[in-house]
C-alpha cells in the first residue's frame, strides 16, 4: 500500500500524460482504476499478489513508454565499465558491430505486399538500407513501397556504416566515433530520398511507407517528413513535465544556443537576434517551472477536459524540431546555426525528394518515434494513414529515462516526462488512427489483406 501511494506521488510529480489519461478524451477512467488498485492491494494475500495489483495498475494507463522494468541486484561493490573498444584497429565488419548497427526489426514488409501478382523488389533491405518494391493495384495502378522497420540508423543493416568506415580508414586518420556516426545519419536520409527520386523517374503514383512494427527510434522520425513533400512540414509542439529533468533540458539547450552565438560573432544581426530571442525564451521557461507546480491528486477524484494549459504540471518546451517548428530552406546559410533551432535544418537539401500522394501503413505495433513520423505525415496532409491504429506510445522521454523505484517491493517503472501534441491538442499518446481502416477480418490470411490494402489505396487515388 505504501508503495502504491509513492507511485501515485512519483506520478503527481513527473509522469507527463497524467493529465491527459485524467481526460474523458482518453478512453481511461483513472478514479475507476484507482478503486480497482486499492481494492486488489487491500484483499492481497502475499507480496506476488500486491505487485500484480500495482503492474496491473500500471498496464491500465495503456502507454507503451510507461512500463516495468528488471530490478536490479544491489551490488556492495563498485563495477567498473571495460574499456571502449579499440576502434583505431578494428575492421569495418567488427567495429559496426560493436557500435552496434544491425537490424534489430524485420527488413519485411509488414504485410505480404511483395508476394502480390506484378510485385517486384528492387531492393531488398539487406545489402541495402531499405526494402523497396513497387506493386500494381488490380486496375494497373503502381505503387512504390519503401519500409522503413525502425527510425534510427544504428537499427538499420550494418551496409552503411561498413561503407563509411572502410572509407575512413583509407585516409589513415584515426576514428572519431561521433563523426562517423553523424555520416551514416546522413547516409541514411540520402538514400532514403535517393529512392524516392527513383521513384519520380518510375512514374509511380503513389508511395507507400510501410511503418508497421517500427517500435520507434529518435528524431529521424521527424526529420524525415521532409523528404517527401516540397511544402511546409510543422512539428508538434513539445511539453514536459515541471519536473528536474525539464530543468536540465532547458540547461542543455541554452547551453547549444550560447555555444552557436559564441562560435559565430560573424553571422548577422537577424540571426543572433534569432538565437538571442531564443535563449530568452528558454531562459522565462526555467524561470516559470515552479509556477506550473500545482495539485494534480485530483486525477484520482475526478476527470476533467484535458487543458495542458491548466493544472497538468506541464510546461512548453517548443516543438518536436527544436525551438522552431518551421524553417524555409537555407534561410541560415550556415547549418549548425540553423540546427541549433531547427533541428531538420540537417536535412534540408533533401526536401521534397518526392511530391506526390503519400499513404503510410501503420498496425498495432507501429510506436514512439514512429508515431511521431506518421502524425506529422497527417497533420501536416502529406500522407494518409492506411491499416489500423497505432500502439499509442507519444513522446516518451527527453534527456533522462524517468526511471521510478518503489521503496519496498522494489518494482521500477520508467515514467515518460514529455508530451507531442496533435494539430487538433489532443496528446500522441493516444495514437495515430487511420484515415483509410484496413482491419484484419475473420479468416483472411495477410495476403489477402494486403491485396485489400493496395485496392483500398488504388480507390483512394482515383477519388482525388
Amino acid at each position: 500500500m505504501e508503495d502504491y501511494v509513492s507511485l501515485k506521488s512519483k506520478l503527481e510529480q513527473s509522469y507527463a500524460n497524467l493529465a491527459w489519461f485524467a481526460s474523458g478524451q482518453s478512453g481511461v477512467d483513472l478514479p475507476a482504476l484507482d478503486r480497482r488498485t486499492r481494492r486488489i492491494l487491500e484483499q492481497a494475500e502475499t507480496d506476488d499478489d500486491a505487485k500484480a495489483g500495482i503492474l496491473a495498475f500500471v498496464a491500465g494507463f495503456h502507454d507503451g513508454h510507461f512500463e516495468p522494468v528488471a530490478t536490479e541486484e544491489v551490488s556492495a561493490t563498485k563495477i567498473n565499465p571495460p574499456p571502449q573498444p579499440p576502434f583505431d584497429i578494428m575492421d569495418a565488419i567488427s567495429g559496426c558491430a560493436a557500435l552496434g548497427y544491425a537490424p534489430v526489426r524485420s527488413i519485411a514488409f509488414s504485410l505480404p505486399l511483395d508476394t502480390l501478382p506484378d510485385a517486384s523488389i528492387e531492393s531488398d533491405g539487406v545489402s541495402r538500407v531499405f526494402r523497396v518494391g513497387i506493386v500494381q493495384s488490380a486496375s494497373g495502378v503502381r505503387l512504390g513501397v519503401v519500409r522503413i522497420p525502425r527510425f534510427r540508423p544504428q537499427d538499420a543493416p550494418p551496409s552503411s556504416c561498413i561503407e563509411k568506415w572502410t572509407a575512413w580508414r583509407k585516409t589513415g586518420q584515426p576514428m572519431r566515433i561521433g563523426a562517423l556516426n553523424t555520416q551514416i545519419a546522413r547516409d541514411w536520409f540520402e538514400i532514403l530520398a535517393g529512392q524516392l527520386r527513383r521513384f519520380r523517374s518510375e512514374r509511380v503514383s503513389a508511395v507507400i511507407v510501410d511503418i508497421g512494427g517500427n517500435t520507434g527510434g529518435n528524431d529521424s522520425g521527424d526529420w524525415a517528413a521532409r523528404l517527401f513533400t516540397p511544402r511546409e512540414v510543422h512539428s508538434a509542439r513539445l511539453l514536459l513535465a515541471a519536473a528536474p529533468s525539464a530543468n536540465a533540458y532547458f540547461d542543455e539547450e541554452l547551453q547549444i544556443l550560447q555555444r552557436a552565438l559564441d562560435k559565430h560573432p560573424e553571422a548577422s544581426v537577424q540571426i543572433q537576434n534569432l538565437l538571442r530571442a531564443a535563449i530568452s525564451r528558454f531562459e522565462q521557461r526555467k524561470a516559470d517551472l515552479a509556477s506550473r507546480d500545482c495539485d494534480l491528486t485530483w486525477v484520482w477524484r475526478e476527470q476533467r477536459p484535458w487543458n495542458p494549459a491548466g493544472c497538468s504540471r506541464l510546461i512548453e518546451a517548443g516543438f518536436a524540431s527544436g525551438e522552431l517548428d518551421y524553417l524555409p530552406n537555407s534561410a541560415i546559410g550556415v547549418q549548425d546555426l540553423a540546427s541549433t533551432v531547427y533541428w531538420p535544418a540537417a536535412v534540408d537539401s533533401l526536401r521534397g525528394a518526392w511530391s506526390g500522394p503519400v499513404y503510410v501503413l501503420t498496425d498495432s505495433k507501429t510506436a514512439s518515434a514512429a508515431e511521431m513520423f506518421g502524425a506529422v505525415m497527417q497533420d501536416n496532409g502529406v500522407a494518409k494513414i492506411v491499416g489500423t491504429n497505432t500502439e499509442g506510445d507519444g513522446c516518451g522521454f527527453m534527456d533522462d529515462d524517468g526511471l521510478v523505484e518503489l521503496p519496498h517491493s522494489r518494482l521500477r517503472f520508467r515514467v515518460p516526462n514529455c508530451v507531442r501534441l496533435r494539430r487538433d491538442g489532443t496528446d500522441e499518446v493516444a495514437g495515430v488512427k487511420p484515415d483509410l481502416p484496413v482491419l484484419p477480418t475473420e479468416g483472411e490470411d495477410t495476403r489477402s489483406r494486403a491485396a485489400r490494402l493496395i485496392e483500398s489505396i488504388a480507390v483512394d487515388l482515383q477519388k482525388n
